[in-house]
């Protein structure tokens, strides 16, 4: 018996993309996933995604210190099937905030393209939606930079 396998077509031109994007939208499109303490002073942890493929992180170890960034670059196609699954969970529908009663960890997930810009913020634990979109991202991320999924780079970018 032979099996043949074959790999999805994954340029640019040949994406099926939701949002009502077009394949040359992409590099307008734009995902951000950041951490902020209730603490004042406190740093903050972001990372930022790009339909081109770029993956930018971004932390501070304090309010006023200078930020420490490292890039990547995802594998072609990752970025198009991340959007799939922001569109999937319904993100667009999410609630703009989910607060708490109890002081936290503030994380805002946002994403930007040419027909419009969503931002949801979380005070603690979120939706389940919200919880996958961010899972699929960090996911992502790490193919760009492993350093996401290792702790290495981000010390609260993982599960609560």
């Amino acid at each position: 018996m032979s099996m043949s396998t074959s790999t999805p077509d994954n340029t640019a031109a040949s994406l099926q993309l939701p949002f009502d994007l077009k394949p040359e939208d992409l590099p307008q499109v734009a995902l951000r996933y950041g951490l902020y303490s209730s603490k004042s002073g406190a740093g903050v942890e972001e990372l930022y995604m790009y339909g081109d493929g770029r993956v930018v992180l971004r932390r501070t170890a304090s309010y006023d210190a200078e930020p420490e960034t490292r890039e990547g670059s995802l594998p072609a196609g990752v970025f198009a099937r991340l959007l799939e699954i922001v569109a999937d969970q319904r993100f667009e529908g999410l609630d703009d905030e989910y607060p708490s009663r109890e002081p936290g960890l503030r994380r805002v997930l946002g994403m930007r393209h040419p027909g419009g810009e969503k931002q949801v913020i979380v005070d603690n634990e979120g939706p389940v939606a919200f919880e996958r979109i961010v899972s699929a991202l960090l996911f992502a991320a790490s193919l760009a930079t492993p350093a996401v999924l290792q702790r290495r780079f981000f010390q609260l970018m993982g599960p609560l």
